[in-house]
């Protein structure tokens, strides 16, 4: 959902610079909230009877961090109960605790397609809205009763939608046009505003409607990726791709339909197919690109520069090599296809100045500036000809500031 004011943190600012400085050899900035969680209820002198973890594929290494946090704080003999939304063993098997890893994958997409769809909805609102919070309030309301439902299934995911979307459409907005900004990166500082200093909600302050990726394309990704080893000789395995096509298949039928039902919101609201996704991406680079958010960065600035975002802004954690690949590294080629593309890219730790980066970002957002024809035949000479004009001023022995009429 929206977070409410660009820059703000959390009460315990001071649990987040420790723990920021304890796990900085993990290079783990999103453990950093369970550790401060970890505290802050060690503070209150609460007791733990277990801690459950939803792990993600994403951060399958994220287990041995959090164990280190537990035993850090003084927990050492709590046990630390996982939960992965994904086909496998658990990543730290207890006693007592078994579930189905087919079963959390299906009820994890379909929670995934309700709350990816509340919170697109939100963003396109947020600018809009004539009464502030409405849009935030009327989706706490809709995920309360998406988790008090007692029915489950794809179907029921589906009518779910449909009823948030008639829900959704009653909040009052204004007709004004809301010019939109695309934020594309890391999974985790691109949906986190703890890691990206709520860019979000910063943008829709600016009276700017924020257009944010649905998170499930990540985990839509894997049968692409697959198909993409086959056909380029690098996995000659047979039934893995033809399992692949059918779980691709499935994906793409349970997304048109949802996108269907999407199509009675009176904003642009969708999710993105992933062989669309894919072909858009194959434009720029190899979908055999596969580390860090893999080709899925570029799939996604072109298929939002296809629905009319042409501004776009690309988060990634400082260091992260493999996204400086993947996304800076193919800003050419995405400018070659969408000449008017403005891309800025950021890169973001826990000492990233606030400053700079909200600067850079208005610089983006900033309407186009006027200038007149001779200036702007003048312009390509740069520094050369400013001096050159400033030499013209001191000569004539008028004010330098008129310089910044001349710039």
């Amino acid at each position: 959902m929206v977070n409410r004011g660009a820059g703000v943190r959390s009460k315990n600012r001071r649990l987040e610079l420790v723990g920021i400085d304890l796990l900085a050899e993990f290079d783990a900035l999103p453990y950093v909230f369970p550790f401060v969680r970890v505290e802050a209820q060690n503070e209150a002198r609460d007791e733990f009877n277990f801690v459950l973890a939803q792990l993600f594929t994403a951060f399958d290494d994220g287990i041995d961090v959090l164990l280190f946090v537990m035993v850090s704080a003084g927990f050492r003999d709590v046990p630390v109960v996982t939960l992965r939304l994904a086909v496998g063993d658990p990543l730290n098997e207890q006693p007592g605790f078994t579930y189905n890893g087919l079963d959390a994958v299906k009820l994890g997409m379909q929670t995934l397609v309700v709350t990816d769809t509340l919170r697109m909805i939100i963003n396109a609102l947020a600018p809009r809205e004539k009464n502030h919070g409405e849009a935030q309030h009327v989706a706490e309301n809709l995920v309360r009763e998406w988790t008090a439902q007692a029915r489950s299934g794809f179907r029921a995911a589906l009518d779910f939608v449909d009823y948030a979307c008639q829900a959704m459409s009653t909040v009052p907005t204004t007709a004004r046009s809301v010019p939109r900004v695309g934020i594309v990166g890391e999974i985790y500082v691109k949906y986190s505003g703890f890691a990206n200093h709520n860019i979000v909600a910063w943008l829709v302050d600016q009276g700017i409607e924020p257009v944010v990726p649905p998170i499930l394309n990540y985990f839509t990704q894997g049968p692409m990726n697959v198909l993409a080893e086959h056909d380029a000789l690098l996995d000659r395995r047979v039934l893995l791709p033809l399992g692949a096509e059918l779980v691709d298949k499935a994906v793409s039928h349970f997304l048109h339909a949802v996108n269907w039902r999407l199509k009675q919101f009176p904003f642009p609201v969708h999710f993105p197919i992933p062989r669309e996704i894919a072909a858009k991406a194959a434009q720029a680079l190899s979908l055999t690109h596969q580390y860090g958010e893999g080709w899925g960065i570029a799939g996604e600035i072109l298929d939002m520069a296809d629905q009319g975002v042409r501004k776009v802004v690309c988060l990634q954690p400082f260091g992260c090599i493999a996204n400086q690949v993947v996304a800076r590294g193919v800003e050419r080629r995405l400018r070659a296809i969408h000449p008017d593309l403005q891309l800025l890219y950021l890169d973001l730790d826990h000492n990233t100045s606030e400053a700079n980066l909200f600067n850079r970002l208005r610089l983006l957002i900033a309407p186009p500036t006027r200038v007149s024809t001779n200036r702007l035949q003048m312009f390509p000479l740069g520094p050369a000809y400013i001096v050159n004009e400033f030499t013209k001023l001191s000569d004539s022995q008028q004010s330098p500031s008129c310089l910044a009429e001349v710039i």
